[in-house]
């Protein structure tokens, strides 16, 4: 394995051992959320008899992890937690790196560009995102965590002649679309004020002078914070992610623009509304149900009908 160790989680004693671990962090320190590094490496048997044991304590324990091994396994690829066998441990989450990717370009090459940066490769992976993945039946919406560059540091690496004030801009896209997609959202801590690590990719051996939380840019830059609190507010008056796969199909409709840098959606029932996003630095006009619609460069629009 990747990190140099791996447990042997298919031998009964081990399995126990992890699963009365968790359950003691659960009662004895109240943990509600757990996540799996390299969860890959751990077989879905492991996987699914943990979430039933955890959630016979606590039925909305969120359970999530990486679905990758990042190394080779003793264990034959067909017994383990990877993103190709999501379907066998639903009750456990996933890290969509498809979705990441699309948006950002790919986290193993700095200089690589998304659909948030105007690159159309990615668009795949922002539409698998809006409208909800039928591969993966229960996955983590992201696009930055603790590992690789920040998204701040990741679009001012792979975009270095453009102003804070667009890189803001495609930063506020990329959250927009965190947050007003299928999948459970999650936020890097501390990228509501564009967070950075001044350009260090892998911080783990870094000083806190590089991984600690800078509250002086929350001063600096309310608008991103304020951006976020709009977003979770609309995400929660059209109940994005709430439904189940088949409720969610029924009520959205993806709405096709005449460019790739347009991705648009409705929901309807109980509340009707749209969400548009354009990557393009220029304003995209958009017409639906005899409304005409003018979506700013960089930008996500959202209204209730």
């Amino acid at each position: 394995m990747a990190c140099g160790n791996e447990i042997a989680s298919e031998h009964p004693a081990v399995r126990q051992f992890m699963i009365e671990s968790l359950k003691y962090w659960m009662n004895e320190y109240h943990i509600d959320g757990f996540r799996f590094d390299l969860m890959g490496i751990h077989e879905i048997e492991t996987m699914n008899a943990i979430a039933s044991e955890l959630r016979g304590l606590r039925p909305d324990v969120l359970l999530y992890g990486e679905p990758w091994k990042a190394g080779s396994s003793p264990l034959p690829d067909g017994q383990l937690a990877l993103k190709d066998n999501a379907d066998q441990f639903p009750e456990v989450a996933i890290f969509s790196d498809d979705v990441r990717d699309g948006f950002k370009g790919s986290v193993f090459d700095e200089h690589d560009r998304g659909w948030v940066q105007g690159d159309d490769k990615g668009l795949p992976g922002v539409r698998l995102n809006f409208e909800g993945s039928g591969r993966y039946p229960n996955f983590i919406s992201y696009v930055s965590c603790h590992d690789n560059h920040t998204l701040w540091d990741k679009l001012r690496i792979s975009l270095p002649e453009e102003s804070d004030s667009l890189l803001r801009r495609r930063h506020q896209l990329a959250l927009g679309r965190v947050l007003l997609s299928e999948g459970i959202p999650f936020l890097h801590a501390g990228t509501e004020f564009y967070r950075t690590k001044y350009g260090v990719e892998n911080s783990y051996e870094s000083p806190d002078s590089i991984n600690r939380l800078d509250w002086s840019r929350l001063e600096t830059y309310p608008e991103g914070s304020e951006w976020v609190r709009r977003c979770i507010s609309f995400r929660k008056e059209l109940g994005i992610g709430k439904y189940s796969k088949e409720e969610h199909s029924e009520r959205f409709t993806r709405l096709d623009g005449t460019s790739n840098s347009f991705v648009g959606f409705r929901f309807q029932d109980p509340k009707n509304g749209l969400v548009l996003l354009n990557s393009s630095t220029t304003a995209v006009a958009y017409r639906f149900d005899n409304e005409n619609y003018t979506v700013p460069g960089t930008a996500v629009m959202f209204v209730l009908e």
